[in-house]
C-alpha cells in the first residue's frame, strides 16, 4: 500500500499500446514497489534482491507491448543501482558493462521488447546513456 507521507505515494512511468501501465509506489517505510496496472487490476512486485537491509525497493520504468518490463532497484553493498528486465515473471540483470559503483538505471523499453535504454554511472560518477539489445 502506498504511503501517505511527504514524497510517498504512487507514480506511473509508462503505458504500452494495449493500455497496460507500469510504475511504482513508495510505501510508509520509504520502500519502492513496482506495479503493473492492467485495466484496473494492480499487481505489485519486487525484483529479486531489492528488499534486503539497506535496499530501496523496485522501480519499474518501461513496458513493451508483450508485457516485458524494465527498471532498477537501489543500494546493494557494492553497486548503488541494479538494472533488471522481467519477461513472463522471470527477472534477469540489465546492467551496462561500463557501469561503475553508481550502477545502471534502465528507463525504457521498446514496444517490441527488443531494445532497452537508460543511463549508467561510470567509474568517475559521470552519467552515460546506454542502449541495450535484448535477446
Amino acid at each position: 500500500q502506498a504511503g501517505t507521507g511527504p514524497g510517498q505515494g504512487t507514480f506511473l512511468n509508462a503505458v504500452n499500446d494495449p493500455g497496460v501501465i507500469t510504475g511504482a509506489y513508495l510505501d510508509a517505510n520509504n520502500i519502492s514497489h513496482g506495479i503493473v496496472d492492467t485495466r484496473g487490476v494492480i499487481r505489485s512486485f519486487q525484483a529479486p534482491g531489492s528488499t534486503g537491509p539497506g535496499e530501496g525497493g523496485t522501480q519499474s520504468n518501461g513496458i513493451s507491448n508483450n508485457g516485458a518490463l524494465d527498471g532498477y532497484y537501489g543500494k546493494t553493498a557494492s553497486i548503488a543501482y541494479q538494472g533488471w528486465l522481467e519477461v513472463g515473471g522471470q527477472f534477469t540483470s540489465l546492467n551496462d558493462p561500463d557501469a561503475g559503483a553508481g550502477g545502471t538505471l534502465p528507463l525504457g523499453i521498446s514496444q517490441d521488447g527488443k531494445t532497452a535504454c537508460g543511463f549508467y554511472f561510470d567509474a568517475n560518477g559521470v552519467m552515460n546513456g546506454f542502449i541495450a539489445t535484448i535477446p
